[in-house]
């Protein structure tokens, strides 16, 4: 035989010698005596695997070197002044609300209250005091307000009941 009959005989005979050896690979193997999902499986027959040779990758083209753009530069713009907001997005108006000195929260801290009405009630008022008042204001079961509101912390429910009384009125 010549060079260009045994390059034309040759991925035949490869790929006949894969299937050959797949299945005696295949003959060979011994059934799983384990479980009902080994022996069905034993009992299918087996797809031979068969590989081809590897083609080759097509030929990359040379890249052409690519001429760098020029851009007219830009003047820097100039940056905008922050304004100390901290972590708020808006910043709070603190000028509306009135600081009392004489009365503290219960923490300790200083009173600080919007000032109408309702605010002015509240001063000085222990929390059972606040709902006492709400239930009388809002015409509802103080029990049934502490059940709405115990999952917060004291002065978080001091606040709903005053707005909701603020509301009420």
């Amino acid at each position: 035989m010549t060079n260009e009959t045994q390059a034309a005989v040759a991925p035949a005979t490869i790929a006949n010698q894969v299937v050959a050896a797949n299945a005696l690979k295949a003959a060979k193997a011994k059934p799983a005596k384990v479980g009902t999902k080994a022996k069905a499986a034993a009992k299918r027959p087996s797809k031979p695997i068969i590989t081809k040779p590897a083609a080759k990758a097509p030929a990359k083209k040379a890249a052409k070197p690519k001429a760098p753009a020029k851009k007219a530069a830009k003047p820097a713009k100039a940056k905008a002044k922050a304004k100390p907001t901290g972590d708020r997005l808006v910043p709070a108006n603190l000028e509306t609300y009135v600081k009392d000195n004489e009365h503290k929260t219960p923490a300790g801290s200083t009173s600080v209250h919007c000032g109408d009405d309702v605010a002015k009630r509240l001063l000085g008022k222990s929390l059972d005091q606040v709902y006492a008042m709400a239930a009388k204001a809002l015409k509802e079961d103080e029990k049934a307000l502490r059940a709405k509101y115990k999952h917060l912390n004291a002065g978080m429910q001091r606040m709903n009941l005053g707005n909701r009384m603020r509301a009420a009125a």
